[in-house]
């Protein structure tokens, strides 16, 4: 018996949520085309960008109970410690802050990094204020989430860009969610930070890249 033939891989999924961006954008190219032909290209890429940047491929999260799994795909930018925002109400203690910085062609799906209840979702549109002292991202949009496990809970922020309304929520607040599942879109964003225990120990440094739902950044203490 002959075998088989292999299944030849399947392209990412599109999200949805980005099929209104897409058509405009393809708009656009067309509206390009029509004034003036090589700006068509211009529109084209832009278009082919927001297809490839909005897939929605499969994670398998590891079987880990302790793992904190990366909330994004990106780099991780900085490993420090900060206060977490007052609204997460995670305390006024310094946690551990790992920020992942989001290139533009990187997966804008994220995915929680633990499983347990969504207890703070708090959306901040973005401000034309003059940030405060020690504070340099007061003038963007930001998605704040803190997810509660048990003893544990830790803090999700997605920072937006320049462009109103580039974070979606697919989540609300008393939601429970399963480690990497998807919880949130970030359409042109450039970083999420995630807060975690003191007491938890990192296993990434700054430079490294990660998977969201699959790349181990900490472990949380027993």
């Amino acid at each position: 018996m002959d075998a088989a033939a292999p299944t030849p891989p399947a392209f990412p999924s599109i999200r949805r949520e980005a099929y209104p961006l897409i058509a405009w954008l393809g708009f656009l190219a067309l509206v390009l085309a029509w004034l003036w032909t090589p700006l068509f290209w211009l529109g084209l890429a832009a278009t082919l960008l927001a297809i490839y940047a909005f897939r929605d491929p499969e994670r398998i999260a590891p079987a880990d109970a302790a793992a904190v799994l990366s909330p994004a795909d990106g780099r991780v930018k900085s490993v420090d410690r900060a206060v977490p925002p007052a609204e997460l109400q995670l305390g006024s203690d310094k946690r551990i802050r790992i920020a992942l910085a989001v290139g533009p062609f990187d997966v804008r799906v994220n995915r929680a990094p633990i499983a347990g209840t969504v207890a703070q979702l708090v959306h901040r549109p973005r401000s034309r204020a003059r940030p405060a002292r020690g504070e340099t991202r007061a003038d963007v949009e930001q998605n704040a989430l803190a997810i509660v496990s048990g003893r544990s809970s830790i803090g999700v922020v997605q920072n937006g860009g320049v462009v109103p309304r580039s974070i979606r929520s697919l989540v609300a607040e008393g939601d429970a969610v399963t480690a990497g599942q998807r919880f949130g879109l970030l359409a042109f964003g450039s970083e999420v930070d995630l807060y975690l225990p003191a007491d938890a120990a990192v296993t990434v440094v700054a430079g490294q890249t990660a998977l969201a739902g699959e790349t181990i950044l900490a472990r949380l203490a027993k």
